[in-house]
């Protein structure tokens, strides 16, 4: 098998009008892996996937799929890829089953059993008679789901494929994502909004702000890199403001912000001994260090900081995934 990647995009930009999308992206998808897309809503992910999927083409740059050129070769790539992306639309009237054996026609004929399959991957198996417009929102995405999954695509790609579902539905798709790139040696692309979701799923990322790479890596190699974290729980009564001035200069301490029982340090080096000695030096009572695990929200909103003007409050659309709609999300 080749190891040439399954994605590739060189200086990838898109404008609408003044504006600019997407900014020269450039990704590496490898084969075999679930690549997250990661982003706030508006930060150039959809528009990103729909040039990777040809329909819309990019101002500037190219794609690359499977190590060849999309502009060039887009009839003989496309059917290699199956993708969810603005979200399913079917026929209402007609079962989820006959929805999928007529999108499989579209292109080459599909049997029964691969749509009574696909169905079941994706928790349908005994509702696939039931007509479309009966599904709950939850149950319209995963029959998106499997219809990208159809014809058993070498590359997959999900625009937000956990929108509207309820947790034992997101736990399904999450390991179906995760076995598509594990037990078949298929490549996910997966874009979302969902850090929680994404650090979970994805072996690799890449952080899109204001269309524009500003982190790319495994999930693991980019949260070690990115330091320690430490919670800093002070007496009551304590200085804050001092506290933060006096952790804030310590080498080894990247970033020091307050919080409401004392402050948040991000460390680029192993200082804990050597910031409580200087707090207790200063005055400050210390009553506790607590270490926390980083995660990709911890690491997002540093980033966005770091991008200057409203990214860090932009940001704040990234979400965790939300609580259950009881109406039938499903």
């Amino acid at each position: 098998m080749s190891d040439e990647p399954v994605v590739r995009t060189r200086n990838l930009t898109k404008l609408y009008g003044a504006r600019r999308a997407v900014n020269g992206l450039e990704l590496v998808v490898p084969r075999g892996s679930v690549y997250g897309l990661l982003g706030q809503n508006g930060a150039g992910k959809s528009t990103t996937i729909r040039m990777l999927l040809g329909l819309t083409p990019p101002t500037a740059g190219e794609v690359l799929l499977f190590g060849r050129s999309l502009a060039r070769e887009r009839l003989a790539l496309l059917p290699r890829v199956g993708c969810l992306v603005d979200g399913p639309a079917f026929y209402p009237f007609l079962s989820g089953e006959k929805n999928l054996e007529l999108l499989g026609s579209l292109t080459k004929p599909v049997t029964r059993a691969r749509v009574r399959e696909v169905l079941e991957r994706v928790g349908l198996g005994v509702r696939g008679a039931d007509r479309y417009k009966g599904y709950s929102t939850g149950m319209r995405q995963r029959l998106g789901i499997a219809a990208a999954l159809l014809h058993d695509p070498e590359l997959v790609v999900l625009d937000e494929p956990v929108n509207g579902l309820d947790p034992p539905a997101v736990l399904l798709v999450r390991n179906l994502i995760r076995d598509l790139a594990a037990k078949e040696g298929k490549t996910v692309l997966v874009s979302s909004h969902l850090l929680h979701e994404v650090e979970l799923t994805c072996d690799r990322v890449a952080i899109v702000e204001q269309g524009q790479l500003v982190a790319e890596g495994r999930v693991a190699d980019l949260l070690r890199e990115a330091g320690g974290l430490v919670e800093v729980e002070l007496a009551a009564g304590a200085d804050g403001a001092k506290a933060l001035s006096v952790a804030r200069g310590v080498e080894g301490v990247a970033t020091a912000e307050a919080t409401p029982d004392g402050l948040r340090l991000v460390l680029s080096a192993p200082v804990e001994a050597a910031v409580n000695r200087a707090l207790v030096t200063a005055g400050l009572d210390v009553r506790a260090f607590v270490p926390r695990k980083r995660s990709l929200e911890d690491l997002y909103y540093e980033l966005a900081a770091k991008a200057g003007g409203g990214a860090g409050v932009a940001g704040a659309q990234l979400q965790k995934p939300p609580a259950p709609d009881v109406k039938g999300a499903a």
